[in-house]
This record gives C-alpha cells, sequence and structure tokens, in this order.
C-alpha cells in the first residue's frame, strides 16, 4: 500500500509552474464546494449490485499518515476521509479490519478476508489477487537533508552521497537503474532511513512527501528539511479484491465525485510541509551571496569587537553555560523560537530555532536588537514597538502578546505570533530583562484570509443563486405553459400566485387578469359551492382532495387535484391545483359500462351463477361480479352480492360457511383451484345443495382474484346420500357377520382348547395301549390342524370387528429370522429353489414389537413366495433405518423368481377369500393370509406394497415401526427346556481362534465360548488370524468371511498351508444364506458353515462334532428332570449314535421316511413311521417327537448319516 510506490515523471515544466498549480488550487478550494457533485449516476445493474453489498471491509492495516487506529480504536488517516467519503457517495458501510501491521493486511486481502484498500500503490504483485482503480491520491518524491545542509536540492547533487530509502519501495529498482552513481542505504521502514539521516548515516532520504512529513513529526526530529524534489511521483489508488469486477466503475464514479476542495483539505490536514532550499539554481543565486555576505560582515564585526567582548564574554561564561543547559532541552524540543532580551544594554539573544523560522542559520543572524528591529514589517514596526512600550511601561499587566509580519531570508514575510513577559525590573521599577517566544501562524493567516475569500465568494455564490431562482421561475412559467391541463398555484387564502395559458383560456381571461385574482371570482356560481368545499378540506387536512364535475354548458368533464405546498416546519402555505378534462375517459367508461350491460345479459343466460370475488389486504372476500343466477340458486339479488358479501354468505349453513375462509386463505397461498359444496338455508325451511368452484390468479397489487361459477347440486347429493346409507348399510352386515364370526370362532376355539389339552394329558397315561396312543395322536394332530385354521379365521374377524390389538414386548429379532430360515430352507430345496434370508443395513438384534405378528407377516409372505415359486430363488430381507427418540423403521422385503401376477389380479390380492388364478390351481389356502399380513402391517404403523411383472416375478415390501429393545427384559434361556450347555468336566482344554473384524461379534463368541468352558483367542483380521493361529495353534477357528486386510477364505487356505493347519477344525461364520457360498467356504478348507445369526446350541453343537467336545446340561431351575435319556450327553457319541440308529431302518423306509420329512406330509409321515416302530421302536419314537413339534429339519437330520441330531 503506502510503503510500496509505483512512481512515474512528469514533465520538468511542472515543477517551475508550481505556483501556478497552488494558486488554482486555492481557487478549487474557494469555488468548488459550492459545485454539489450531486447523486452519481449510477445504472441499474450498479445500484443492484450496491444492494447485495451494502457492507465493505477494508485494510486497517497501521501506515501513518495515510491510516492507523488511535488509541481510542478509531480509524484516522487520509484513508479515514476518503473512507467517509466513499460512504457517503455510495450510501455503504465501510468497516476498518484491525491488523497488526500493512504486510498483515496485504495477506487478508489475499485471502478475501478485506474487499478493499485506500491508498494502495499498483503493482505487478498485487495484480495477481487486486483491481485498482483510477488514481485516488498523487504525491511528489522528495528529498529530505539534515537542516545544516547548503548543496542538495537535486538527484544530480547525490552522486556518490549515500541516500537512505526504504527497503523494496519501487523507487529502489528505479534510482539503481537511473542513477547507479548514487550509494543507496536500504532501511526497513521510513522512520529508521529518516533516523540514518539525522545521525549521519546517510546524506539526504527520498521517499514520498506524506511519509516523509509525518516521520519528522512522529519522532520529534528537529535538524531534517525537504531540501528538494525529484522528477516522480507516486499515484495511490483504490485496491479491490479480484472478484470483484463491478465494484470498480462504482468506485471510479465515487472517486471523480471528490471535489477538489475535498482532496485539497485532505492534503493540507495530513501533509505538513518544511522544505528549504528546492532547487540548485536557488542556492546560487540567493543564498551563496548572502552567506558570502554575512560571512564577511560577520568577521569585520568580530575583529572590532573582538578585544572588548574577551572580557565580558569570560565573566559570563560560566553563567551562559549553566543557561545553556537549562535552555537546551526547551530550546531543540520546542517548535518557537525563543528569545531574550536585555532592556538596558538592548543585548538580545535569538534561539537557533527563532532564527529558522525566518530561514536562517545559527550563524548567519546576529544576536542584536537590531536584527529585529529591521526584519519586523515596516507597516506593523509602529504597532508592534508601541505594544512593547505600553507593556514595559505597565499599562498591559496581562503580558506582551500580538500578531506581526517579518521578512524571511527568502525576502518573504512570515505571520509571528510573539509573546513575551518581563522577567526581573531594577529596585526603582526600570525593566532589565525580557523573555519571550514566536511563533510561525503563517498557516493559520493564511486559512484565514482564505475564509475570507471564500466568505466573499460564497457571497457572490448567493447573488448567483438568486439569479438562478429568477431564471428557473421563468423556466416554471415556460413548463406550465406547456402543460396541456389547467394548472393554478393558489397562496393560503386562495389567491391565484401565477397559472399557464390553459387555465386561463379555460376561465377566458388572460394569465395577467388571473395571477392576483382569488379564485371564487372565477369559477361559475354553480360550481363554486363544489370548490370551495374542495379548497378548504385541502388546506384544513394537508392533503390531496379531488373531485370530479360535469359542466352542464360545455358538455365537458373535468377531475380537479388539490395538493398542499407545506413548508419546512410542515405547515400549509398554498395549493397547486391542477384540472384535467376527463370527457373522453368518462365517454370510454360508458362504453365500458354497455359492454358489462351486455355481458351480464349473457352471463344471466348461463345455468347457475357466475362471480368474481378478491380477497384483499386484509384478508377479507368480496364479490366485483355477480350474474343474476345468483338469485335463483341462494335467494340474494347480485347487486346486494357484490355490494355486502355478507349477504351471501349468511345463507350458508353456519358449518359450511365457517369453512369457506379457511378454503380460500389455502387456495389464495397455493393458488390451487377452490372447491367447496355448501348447504344453503332458505327462509322457507328448504335446504339445498350448490357446488362453489373457482380458480385463482395474483393480481399486481398483491392480492387475490378468483372467477368462479355456481350451480345447483341438490339433486347429485340426494343420489350420494342415498348410495352413502346403502354403504353404510352394507359396512354394518359386514361388521355385523364379522363380530358373529369372531364370537362363534372364540366358542369353537374354547372347547378345542380343552379338547387338545386333555387329548395331551391322556397321552402321558403309561397304561396306554399303542392303538389308543395312535387314537389320541390323531385327535390331537386334527384339532391342531383345525386350530390353526379357526385361528387365522378369528384373526381375520378380529381385524374386521376392530378387536385385535398388538402385543409388544423385547424380542430377538436374529433368532427370528434364523427360525424362518430354518423353517423354509427344507421345503425351499425339496422344490430345488434357492432360498435365503438377509439383513441389510443396521438391523439390531433386539426389538420392541409385536413378534408374533411379524413373525406371521414374514410366514405369510415367504409361504406364498415358496409356494409358487418352481424355479429360481425365494430371499427374503430386512433392514432398518433410525427413526427419532428410541423408534426404528423396519424395512422388509420378499422377493421370488415365480410366475408373477398380471396387471388385473393385482386388486385382489389383499381381498378376503379371493385368490390369484395361480392361488386357485394350486387348491392351497384360504385367501387370507395376505389380507392378514395387510392389517398387521398397518396396525404396527405401515404399509405393504406389491411389485410384479408377469414372467418375472414378484416382490412384496413393507415397512413398520418398532423401538430399541433392552435384552435384560429377556431373562436366561440358554436352553429351550431350562438348561444350559457345558463342556462335560475331565475333558482336555479346547482352544478356539475367533476371527472376526466387529469388536460385538468377538466379544458375542467369547462370552457364548467361555461360559461354556472353552479358552479363546481373538483375532480383528484374516492376517491377524494367521498370525495369532501360528502362536496359539487352537483346535477350532470360527473365521468371519469378509475381513479387512485379508479375507476369511484366503484366511483359511493359508492356515491349511500350515503344518499344524491340516487337522484344525474350522467353521466359516457368515451373514450369506446362498447355497453357492457355502460351497465356496468349503472348498476353500472350511469344515463346516455357520449363519449369522446363530443360535448358541448351534454353534456348540457343530464345535461338538468337529472337536469331539462332549457336554453335559446344567439346571437352570428346580422344576429340571434328569430322566430323559436324550439329555445326559451331547456331542461326538451322540452323532455316532445318530448315525447309528439311522442305519437301524430299511433303505426304502429310509428314504420315504427323508422323502416326506422333505415335504413336510405330516399324515405320510404318521404311517410311516407305524410301520418304523417294528423295526426300531426308540428311534421311530424320537422321530414322532420330533413330527409332533412339526420340527422337519430335526428329523431330516436325524435320518442323514453323519448328521447330529438336533
Amino acid at each position: 500500500m503506502h510503503d510500496d510506490v509505483c512512481v512515474s515523471a512528469p514533465p520538468a515544466w511542472w515543477w517551475r509552474f508550481e505556483p501556478v498549480w497552488t494558486a488554482l488550487t486555492l481557487f478549487a478550494v474557494l469555488v468548488c464546494p459550492l459545485e454539489a457533485a450531486g447523486e452519481l449516476q449510477l445504472d441499474r445493474a450498479e445500484q443492484a449490485w450496491l444492494k447485495m453489498h451494502p457492507v465493505w471491509r477494508a485494510a486497517g492495516g497501521p501506515s501513518p499518515p495515510f491510516q492507523w487506529t488511535d488509541e481510542r480504536g478509531k480509524f484516522q488517516g487520509m484513508a479515514a476521509d476518503y473512507k467517509r467519503l466513499i460512504e457517503s457517495h455510495l450510501r455503504v458501510d465501510v468497516k476498518p479490519v484491525a491488523a497488526a501491521s500493512w504486510s498483515d493486511s496485504l495477506e487478508q486481502l489475499r485471502r478475501r478476508e478485506c474487499d478493499l484498500s485506500f491508498l494502495t500503490a499498483d503493482t505487478p504483485e498485487r495484480e495477481a489477487f487486486l483491481l485498482f482503480t483510477d488514481e485516488l491520491l498523487e504525491l511528489p518524491l522528495v528529498i529530505l537533508t539534515r537542516s545544516d545542509e547548503q548543496h542538495i536540492a537535486a538527484l544530480r547533487d547525490l552522486a556518490g552521497k549515500p541516500v537512505a530509502i526504504t527497503r523494496n519501495w519501487p523507487i529502489h529498482e528505479y534510482l539503481k537503474r537511473d542513477h547507479p552513481e548514487i550509494p543507496l542505504v536500504p532501511r526497513d521502514d521510513v522512520g529508521s532511513a529518516i533516523s540514518a539521516v539525522a545521525l549521519g548515516n546517510a546524506e539526504a532520504f527520498i521517499g514520498d512527501l506524506a511519509s516523509a512529513t509525518n516521520a519528522l513529526e512522529t519522532l520529534g526530529v528537529g535538524n531534517l528539511k525537504v531540501a528538494g524534489e525529484t522528477p516522480y511521483v507516486a499515484p495511490f489508488r483504490i485496491a479491490v479484491r479480484k472478484d470483484w469486477p463491478e465494484a470498480i466503475p462504482i468506485l471510479n464514479k465515487a472517486i471523480h465525485a471528490i471535489t477538489p476542495a475535498e482532496q485539497a483539505g485532505i492534503r493540507r490536514r495530513w501533509i505538513s510541509i518544511r522544505q528549504e532550499g528546492i532547487s540548485l539554481q536557488r542556492v546560487l543565486t540567493v543564498a551563496v551571496p548572502a552567506l558570502i555576505g554575512a560571512v564577511i560582515v560577520t568577521l569585520l564585526v568580530a575583529n572590532r569587537h573582538l578585544a572588548r567582548e574577551v572580557q565580558r564574554r569570560r565573566r559570563t561564561e560560566a553563567a551562559l553555560k549553566a543557561s545553556e543547559e537549562r535552555w537546551s532541552f526547551a530550546l531543540e524540543g520546542s517548535g518557537d523560537g525563543v528569545w531574550d532580551w536585555n532592556v538596558k544594554t538592548n543585548q538580545v539573544f535569538f534561539s537557533r530555532q527563532w532564527k529558522a523560522l525566518l530561514g536562517f542559520e545559527e550563524h548567519e543572524l546576529a544576536n542584536r536588537f537590531e536584527e529585529w528591529v529591521s526584519r519586523v514589517h515596516p507597516d506593523d514596526l509602529e504597532r508592534v514597538t508601541s505594544e512593547v512600550s505600553r507593556y514595559l511601561s505597565g499599562v498591559a499587566e496581562t503580558g506582551y502578546e500580538t500578531e506581526h509580519r517579518m521578512r524571511a531570508k527568502d525576502g518573504s514575510c512570515r505571520w509571528i505570533l510573539a509573546r513575551g513577559r518581563l522577567v526581573s525590573r531594577a529596585e526603582d521599577g526600570t525593566p532589565l530583562r525580557m523573555v519571550g517566544t514566536h511563533r510561525d501562524i503563517t498557516s493559520r493567516r493564511q486559512a484565514d484570509e482564505e475564509l475570507r475569500q471564500h466568505r466573499e465568494h460564497l457571497e457572490e455564490t448567493v447573488a448567483a443563486r438568486t439569479a438562478q431562482l429568477i431564471e428557473q421561475h421563468e423556466t416554471l412559467a415556460s413548463v406550465l405553459d406547456a402543460t396541456p391541463e389547467s394548472v393554478l398555484l393558489l397562496d393560503a387564502t386562495g389567491r391565484v400566485l401565477t397559472c399557464n395559458e390553459v387555465a386561463a383560456a379555460r376561465f377566458r381571461k388572460k394569465v395577467s387578469e388571473v395571477i392576483g385574482a382569488h379564485y371564487s371570482a372565477l369559477l361559475p356560481p354553480e360550481t363554486l359551492p363544489r370548490y370551495e368545499q374542495l379548497i378548504r378540506r385541502a388546506l384544513e387536512t394537508g392533503t390531496m382532495v379531488s373531485d370530479e364535475d360535469g359542466r352542464a354548458r360545455s358538455g365537458r368533464h373535468f377531475r380537479t387535484c388539490c395538493n398542499p405546498i407545506l413548508n419546512a416546519r410542515n405547515e400549509v402555505t398554498g395549493l397547486a391545483v391542477l384540472a384535467v378534462d376527463i370527457t373522453e375517459l368518462k365517454r370510454a367508461e360508458q362504453r365500458i359500462q354497455e359492454a358489462e350491460s351486455r355481458l351480464r345479459d349473457i352471463t344471466d343466460s348461463i345455468p347457475g351463477a357466475l362471480y368474481q370475488c378478491v380477497m384483499g389486504q386484509d384478508g377479507a372476500l368480496s364479490f366485483t361480479f355477480s350474474s343474476e343466477g345468483v338469485k335463483d340458486l341462494i335467494g340474494v339479488e347480485a347487486e346486494d352480492a357484490v355490494r355486502d358479501a355478507s349477504t351471501v354468505f349468511e345463507t350458508f349453513h353456519p358449518e359450511d360457511a365457517a369453512l369457506i375462509d379457511e378454503k380460500a386463505r389455502l387456495s389464495a397461498e397455493t393458488l390451487a383451484r377452490y372447491t367447496q359444496d355448501l348447504r344453503v338455508c332458505h327462509p322457507d325451511g328448504r335446504m339445498t345443495w350448490v357446488r362453489a368452484e373457482a380458480v385463482p390468479r395474483r393480481v399486481p397489487d398483491g392480492t387475490t382474484l378468483w372467477n368462479g361459477h355456481v350451480t345447483d347440486i341438490t339433486h347429485r347429493k340426494h343420489l350420494e346420500d342415498e348410495l352413502a346409507k346403502a354403504k353404510a348399510a352394507a359396512e354394518a352386515a359386514n361388521r355385523a357377520k364379522s363380530i358373529f364370526l369372531a364370537q362363534m370362532s372364540h366358542e369353537i376355539r374354547t372347547p378345542m382348547n380343552a379338547i387338545l389339552g386333555f387329548s395331551q394329558l391322556m397321552m402321558r397315561d403309561a397304561a396306554l395301549s399303542p392303538a389308543q396312543r395312535r387314537h389320541l395322536e390323531t385327535i390331537n394332530r386334527s384339532g391342531e390342524h383345525l386350530l390353526t385354521v379357526i385361528n387365522d379365521i378369528l384373526e381375520m374377524s378380529k381385524i374386521e370387528a376392530g378387536r385385535i390389538t398388538l402385543q409388544p414386548g423385547t424380542f430377538d429379532l436374529y433368532a427370528m429370522l434364523d427360525d424362518l430360515e430354518r423353517m423354509f430352507r427344507v421345503r425351499a430345496e425339496a422344490r430345488q429353489i434357492r432360498f435365503g434370508v438377509e439383513r441389510t443395513g443396521r438391523v439390531p438384534q433386539f426389538v420392541y414389537a409385536d413378534e408374533g405378528k411379524l413373525r406371521q407377516i414374514f410366514i405369510n409372505l415367504i409361504g406364498n413366495a415358496v409356494k409358487f415359486t418352481k424355479r429360481g430363488r425365494v430371499i427374503a430381507r430386512l433392514g432398518a433405518v433410525d427413526g427419532p427418540g428410541k423408534s426404528l423403521r423396519l424395512y422388509g422385503e420378499v422377493e421370488d423368481t415365480g410366475p408373477g401376477i398380471s396387471t388385473e389380479e393385482l386388486p385382489k390380492l389383499f381381498r378376503q377369500f379371493e385368490q390369484t388364478a395361480a392361488g386357485a390351481q394350486s387348491g392351497e389356502g384360504t385367501g387370507l393370509g395376505l389380507a392378514i399380513s395387510r392389517e398387521f402391517v398397518r396396525l404396527m404403523g405401515g404399509d405393504i406394497q406389491v411389485a410384479s411383472e408377469p414372467g418375472q416375478g414378484t416382490t412384496f415390501r413393507f415397512e413398520l415401526i418398532v423401538e430399541q429393545g433392552n435384552p435384560a427384559t429377556l431373562g436366561l434361556k440358554a436352553h429351550d427346556d431350562g438348561r444350559g450347555l457345558r463342556l462335560r468336566p475331565g475333558q482336555r482344554p479346547l482352544w478356539i481362534l475367533i476371527a472376526d473384524d466387529k469388536v460385538e461379534n468377538r466379544t458375542l463368541f467369547q462370552e457364548v465360548l467361555q461360559s461354556a468352558g472353552f479358552e479363546t483367542i481373538t483375532a480383528g483380521d484374516g492376517a491377524q488370524a494367521v498370525e495369532e493361529f501360528s502362536r496359539w495353534l487352537p483346535q477350532v477357528v470360527l473365521m468371519d468371511l469378509r475381513m479387512p486386510v485379508l479375507d476369511g477364505r484366503e484366511a483359511i487356505r493359508r492356515i491349511r498351508a500350515l503344518p499344524s493347519g491340516a487337522a484344525t477344525s474350522i467353521i466359516a461364520v457368515t451373514a450369506s444364506a446362498f447355497e453357492d457360498d457355502r460351497r465356496e467356504t468349503i472348498e476353500a478348507g472350511a469344515n463346516d458353515f455357520l449363519s449369522k445369526p446363530f443360535r448358541n446350541r448351534d454353534l456348540l453343537e457343530k464345535i461338538g462334532r468337529l472337536a469331539g467336545a462332549e457336554y453335559v446340561f446344567e439346571k437352570l431351575s428346580p422344576d429340571d428332570s434328569d430322566d430323559s435319556p436324550d439329555d445326559q450327553g451331547y456331542g461326538a457319541e451322540g452323532a455316532v449314535a445318530s448315525t447309528e440308529a439311522a442305519g437301524a431302518f430299511s433303505s426304502g423306509l429310509r428314504e420315504r421316511l427323508h422323502q416326506a420329512a422333505i415335504r413336510a406330509d405330516f399324515d405320510e409321515l404318521l404311517g410311516l413311521l407305524d410301520e418304523a416302530a417294528t423295526q426300531a421302536p426308540g428311534i421311530a419314537g424320537r422321530l414322532r417327537e420330533r413330527l409332533e413339534r412339526f420340527d422337519y429339519p430335526s428329523m431330516l437330520a436325524l435320518l442323514q448319516p453323519g448328521e447330529v441330531e438336533a
């Protein structure tokens, strides 16, 4: 900014005409402030841009005198003055951004933490991130030297002399290029460079005038002066961030709007100049001869008085030395010149600063009273000496103080403020010694003179302004005459001040005759009362009033407007009256009325009624038009409807009328079509129905207008009422049927529960014969089947009767999905289709919901999919998304590749007792499953949809709301019958490696296995699993298939490749349920496959079968019994026994049993088990127990060699 300036060389003649420029500047200061800059001419785009950017951030790094922040936090300097001008012209708020240094401000500009910077030099480096305006300020680059230096006035005088400059200024490079003969002494800042000159380390300093003079004042250096100019100037501009190109033309206009007076004021305020020795020519022509003459005179005088002075100097030397020591600080630090006058001897002492005020060096001016007398301006000498005499004589008691002119060394006159005081008198009162100061007040006196001249110029301007007003009055008269309508200006009494020719012509008078007349004398008697009232109202209210009148004699119509004229105190001083001939407008209105009449005739012939309604700014509704048909519909005249909308609204039933405002407001907000059926209450007691429909649109004033029509729908409503009654009767009958069915189902279910219960009790009787047991089994089986059918019917009846309720509780969602997977896997494999249950996203293990209904939904959907799919796959998926609080939104999906459902049959899917063509052909089902599923989903806060394409398959999707479950409420369920599995005591320790990247999964495996008595090691990825296996050599590895670093299958391969890896049992663990994944994992080297989520018993069974672990069951309740041989031990021996037992049947019988179990054919299995009892009664009994529990997977496991019984 201010430390880096770009320089350019102006013409040489610029400096020769400096006095001329000074005079022109003074003229601009005095004249230009009277010329108002006015509003900037900004186009619409520039105005819009300013509105979008009302606040600007300005760089505020300190760089006096250009800018700094004072101790009160106020932004100061030249930039602050320009900031105020820019804010005034552009109506923006410029906020300085504080910074520790100007370098920090540059960084802020680079990071766009500031938007602009005042008084900034344009350099190539800054152009990379800043844009620059036109020139805002131009300062000369000057030469500073010590005050005793007399031989330096231009750059040519500096050859071979060290010159101090500010480091990295462009002037630095400029001087190196143009003046290599000048040795440069770079310094970090202006203050350091100036101090180098003051201390004698450099002969001169070159810099801009503002920084130099400010540094002199700030540092208090008194031995430096501005010795001359350089041929360079420093232009300063406003810098703007690179992405604000729109600001540049706006700021340029603001810069050009700054008047020369404002520019000059800123310069005078912040730039003080103490200039000596401007050029070598001046030194040669003036200073050198004067200096030589002064030296010669001084030598002659010194020789003459030398002998006399030696003795006196010796006597006073000691006292003078002390005095000088006391005065040295004041003489050097004060800007005033000090004098000490011995009144008796007329000897006087002039300080160095006193002499410097007149342009003299210490040795150039003798300490003689005559020196002062000779330099006082002749016009002031008599007055000044008189004032001194008056003070010395005691007339002036307050001290001596006066202003006078003194001749300086260069011949110019300086205004001096002289102050003095007697410091000693003789015993008789005679003045002995007087001490005082001289202060240069030339600038102040010049300012006073400028003010005087300015005042004179202001008076001249006022006179010119008066003439201008006269001219404007004449212009106004011309404008009035050019106005095609009557215009009059009245004073507060009603007299005409002026008027135009049109007004005078309408009065049939001349303008001169109208001016000065009272308006009452100009108007015809028949219209005078109306105009008197109009004018009186305008004068009294201070507001514009208007009226229309028809002149019968001329047939013309006029609209007259009276607009009050207010003074600065808001008082009415007159009226501006405008009378407009509206005859043609009236004729146009007449034509419009005729057209409206024709339109009304047409609308009245249309059935119903047409209307136009508008909602005002206050939300009130009113009619702007209504056809005559409204009377036939509601009994209200069309004119009454337009005059008062309440006459229409009062005819409607109160309940319907209360909704009109709400519906209209909604239609106005959304611009949606307004439709409402309304009951009309007639005075004779009749009630009819009408339908009002209207299309809204927004009008320019912001209100909403509807164009609509009203029709009679009474007959339609009667038909709808009859239809509604018929529908209500049908629904009532259906509800009665549902209630009856629900009650009857309950009546059937109650005795059926007793039948089943007692039959199960009787089966425990050991005295039963085989035939009796078979009969009881038949009764129990048939009863269970009948109870299932009744439960479905009862569930549907409860739904229809509105009696179904949720029974929520916390349950294990993983376990439920595992049950579903087990339940349908056998059936799917029997049909040679792929089946799997997948979890997508983050599905919690424990949820709080109605487990039975969620299970039933999945069973119904999966059952249908498996039943109708002949090839391909059936996939059940479940996902979850967090809801508010503890709630979750579960997403369920069942997808199959079955025959699909046609578009025509989709509506039948969720109807009761209705089936699609494929369902009817299958001969299975009641047609209630999907209807029950949809009701359950809706009861649980969701809904169900279906998407199907014939020949491609069907997908059912549902979503419902559940909550996070608390597993602590489940209780301990280690085993179905209340007992838990543990390793049989005495076995060797079994180590199991758990490899899973999820901490929670590893923790679950550890708790299950350690509670059963196993030792565990864990690994977080496949690579770590291989490393831990090599270290611990565990007997069993549980390997998750999907892990980072190294996946499970590759880890299995690497373990198998190790010398000790061949004998280890590896169980692959995954969430996938597809057979392809199982096959690939077995091929990789796994011994078995465990699906997630898993049952604890399944995990322990697989470990027991593979590693030879044996278990015992721990009692978890005092009611446990130990007489069941199946529960005494479980492990590898059990697996062998199962294999031998399965081999006890003939191969044909075992195959028929196996196929019937795959088909889940209950009746065929009962017959085959009777036959099996003759070959192996024990095994047949155990199979029968599983069949009674419908545990087909366990039956298949028992019948399949090599599988462990479940």
